[in-house]
C-alpha cells in the first residue's frame, strides 16, 4: 500500500486494482499517466537460470553492517527458497537468541578457524569490516549461462567463490580459501562451508571426500553434491532445529532454524562440512533438480 500510493503521486505508476490501492484511495493518489509499473531483471547481484535464480551477496559497506554474510548465497528454483538466509528473529530476546542469527556461521558462506567475518562489538555493531568485490567472467562451458566471482580478504586468509549457472539449472559453488600471512603452508586452518535449507525428508549418504544431500521438495528431488580436496580431513554435521540428525557436531540450539519474519522461527536443515587443511582448501558444492514429470 505504501509503495503503490507513492507510486502513484510521486512516479506516476500504476499497478493492477488490489487491496493495496487502499492508502493511495485515502491520500486521494492518482496516476494521470497511468503507466504499468514493470519490474525488469536486476543483474547486480543476481543471477538467473531457466527456472532458477540467485541472489549473490558481495557488499561494499559504507554504513554499519547488520549482518556478517559476505559471499552468502540465497537459491530459488520453481519459486522454492533453496538456500536459505537464516533472517534476524529477534533483536532483544534472552540468550542464545540475542541477534544470534547476524553471524556468518549461520549464512550460507564459508568460515575459517571459527571466526567471524568482522570483529563483533556489541549486539548492532561489527568492526574491521570486510569489503567484497565481485566480477562477471565468460561462460568456459556450452550449456553455462553466467559465472560470477566473488572475493574478500582478511588478515590471516582469501575466501574466493565462484558461482556458474547451467541451462539445466545446475548450479555450481566453488569456494576457495587461500591462507595468506607468516605462517601460510605451515599451519593448519579449518574451512567450514555452510547451507541452510528447507525443512523437507531427506537422505545424505557421505562419501570418501564427498557427500550427497537428496532432499524431496514440493516440485522434485533437489540433489546437494560437496566435495572436498583429496587427502583433507573433513567431517560433516546436519541439525534441524538444534537438535543433532546425522554426523558429529557440537549442540548449537541456534543452528537449522530460519526466520521468515520478524520474530518468527520455523525449523530448516542446517548442513555443514569442515575441512582442515594447511594449504589452499577447496570446497565445490553442486545443486542438480529432478523436477516431476
Amino acid at each position: 500500500p505504501v509503495l503503490h500510493a507513492a507510486g502513484r503521486a510521486f512516479l506516476d505508476y500504476e499497478l493492477p486494482a488490489g487491496p493495496w490501492d487502499e492508502l493511495s484511495l485515502w491520500f486521494d493518489a492518482r496516476a494521470t499517466g497511468a503507466r504499468p509499473l514493470v519490474l525488469g531483471r536486476y543483474l547486480g547481484d543476481q543471477l538467473y537460470g531457466s527456472r532458477s535464480w540467485a541472489y549473490f551477496r558481495t557488499a561494499q559497506f559504507h554504513s554499519r553492517p547488520s549482518h556478517a554474510d559476505q559471499l552468502h548465497l540465497d537459491l530459488w528454483w520453481r519459486g522454492l527458497n533453496i538456500a536459505q538466509d537464516a533472517g534476524t528473529y529477534l533483536y532483544n530476546a534472552a540468550a542464545p537468541w540475542d541477534n544470534a542469527l547476524r553471524a556468518a556461521v549461520y549464512h550460507n558462506t564459508v568460515t575459517v578457524d571459527g571466526r567471524d567475518q568482522m570483529r563483533p562489538a556489541g549486539r548492532f555493531l561489527y568492526l574491521d569490516w570486510c569489503q567484497a568485490y565481485r566480477r562477471s567472467l565468460p561462460a568456459m562451458e556450452p550449456l553455462e549461462i553466467q559465472q560470477v566471482r566473488g572475493r574478500y580478504r582478511s588478515r590471516t586468509f582469501r575466501h574466493t567463490r565462484t558461482v556458474c549457472v547451467f541451462e539445466d539449472d545446475r548450479w555450481q559453488v566453488l569456494d576457495e580459501i587461500l591462507p595468506l600471512g607468516l605462517t601460510a603452508g605451515r599451519q593448519a586452518h579449518t574451512t567450514r562451508l555452510h547451507w541452510l535449507l528447507p525443512d523437507w525428508a531427506w537422505e545424505l549418504t557421505p562419501q570418501a571426500e564427498s557427500l550427497l544431500l537428496r532432499l524431496a521438495s514440493p516440485c522434485g528431488v533437489l540433489n546437494l553434491s560437496i566435495r572436498w580436496s583429496a587427502g583433507a580431513h573433513a567431517g560433516f554435521s546436519l541439525v534441524r532445529a538444534g537438535d543433532l540428525l546425522a554426523g558429529e557436531t557440537a549442540v548449537d540450539p541456534r543452528r537449522g532454524w530460519t526466520a521468515p519474519t520478524y520474530g518468527v522461527k520455523i525449523p530448516a536443515l542446517s548442513l555443514a562440512v569442515c575441512v582442515q587443511s594447511q594449504g589452499v582448501n577447496v570446497l565445490s558444492s553442486e545443486f542438480t533438480f529432478l523436477p516431476e514429470s
